[in-house]
């Protein structure tokens, strides 16, 4: 690796490599605090419309109470 464009290179193709490290990182460090399971999700599913279903009732169950 004597000419500059061979280190600019390498230079590039490691920190792309890392960029995408650290995205599969995030992603799976993202669902293992559990905060929100649809954070991630760009379509709409079941699984999102149950969550917001029951989040609403928990709410209006603690309104309740309160």
């Amino acid at each position: 690796m004597s000419n500059w464009q061979e280190w600019g290179v390498a230079l590039i193709l490691l920190v792309c490599a890392g960029r995408i490290v650290f995205t599969l990182f995030s992603f799976f460090r993202k669902n293992e605090k559990k905060s929100n399971p649809c954070q991630s999700c760009i379509s709409a599913c079941s699984l999102r419309s149950s969550y917001k279903e029951k989040r609403v009732s928990c709410g209006v169950v603690n309104k309740k109470i309160k």
